[in-house]
Formats: C-alpha cells, sequence, structure tokens
C-alpha cells in the first residue's frame, strides 16, 4: 500500500521533467527559427546559441557567474544561451524573445553578484555578450569605445597599451564592472 503513492510521486516528477524539456525544446525551435529570419543567412546562428541539450551548455553558463551560490543545482536555468557575435545578433535575439514570450536576461562582462543577469523563473534566456568585447583607445580624443562583453581589467589594459598610463592616473572601480559600467 505504500508503494503506491511513492511510485506515483516518481512518474509525477518524470512526467515534469519531461515536460520541461519538452518546453525548454519547443522554445529552442521557436527561437532558433525566429532568429534564422531576423539575421544575415551566411551568420549560421545556429552555432550561438546553446540549449540545455548541447554539450557546451554547462560551461557556457558557468563562465561568467561570480557568485557561487547562483551555480547549483537547484537554481533555475535559462532554457537557451544565445553567445551574439554582431550587434545585429543582439537584436535579432531581442526581438525573437519578445516574440515568443520569453524573459531575456543580459549578461555582459561585468560583474553581477546578485545573480540578475543569469537567475529567473523559467523560461527566459540569457544573452551573454562575452563575445562583444573590443575595446578601441584614443589617447589624442581621450575617447574609447568599448563593446559591452569587455571587463574593466581588459579596458585599463588597453588604455595603458596605448599611453602607458599607470592605474593609478585614472579612475578606477573597486569592483570587476563592465566596461560599459565604468565610461
Amino acid at each position: 500500500m505504500t508503494r503506491a503513492p511513492s511510485l506515483s510521486f516518481i512518474l509525477l516528477l518524470l512526467l515534469l521533467h519531461v515536460s520541461v524539456s519538452f518546453a525548454d525544446s519547443s522554445i529552442y525551435n521557436t527561437f532558433l527559427d525566429c532568429l534564422h529570419k531576423n539575421t544575415d543567412p551566411s551568420d549560421n546562428v545556429s552555432r550561438i546559441v546553446f540549449a540545455k541539450t548541447n554539450v557546451s551548455y554547462t560551461s557556457v553558463l558557468e563562465n561568467y557567474i561570480r557568485n557561487a551560490r547562483f551555480n547549483t543545482s537547484s537554481t533555475p536555468k535559462p532554457s537557451i544561451i544565445v553567445t551574439p557575435l554582431k550587434e545585429s545578433h543582439v537584436q535579432a535575439s531581442v526581438i525573437c524573445a519578445k516574440s515568443i514570450g520569453v524573459q531575456i536576461k543580459i549578461r555582459s562582462g561585468g560583474h553581477d553578484y546578485e545573480g540578475t543577469s543569469y537567475v529567473y523563473n523559467p523560461p527566459f534566456v540569457i544573452l551573454d555578450l562575452f563575445n562583444l568585447r573590443s575595446i578601441s583607445v584614443d589617447i589624442q580624443n581621450e575617447v574609447a569605445v568599448v563593446q559591452s562583453g569587455a571587463t574593466l581589467g581588459e579596458l585599463y589594459y588597453r588604455i595603458w597599451e596605448k599611453s602607458k598610463v599607470t592605474f593609478t592616473d585614472f579612475r578606477q572601480g573597486c569592483v570587476p564592472l563592465s566596461a560599459s559600467e565604468a565610461i
């Protein structure tokens, strides 16, 4: 008699797991179709979209988690991670997330100790900007153009590389901010 409730419970858990996996698969396919329609066909956007079933998903997710509290098995995980290579991929990702009704969380090169860029109630998509990290420094005009995936350390290095200014000669943050937050 006690086996029936436990068997029912196990079956319920299995059913929930299968339904969540099916939902993630459906989101992935719909999102990818939308991305193909909203980007240049030569971009091959399928290589920048990672579903939970992709072997690289876990490493892409964990690479930029700054607070280990949000790297647990009980932490909600995104249905998809998108790693754009161009600004047009960012635009298309926002359009597609909105069109299928999923929350999009943006993760750039900076700090996020609260986990707001990679934790949410499923389903959600992470738009991880780590590939967009170019930095252009014009010392003569005192201008730096920085993509949002760059870290503050990368920005400091590029400024030093162009000017040989030491880190104490200009304002700097005390935590690893993204370059977009520092400027």
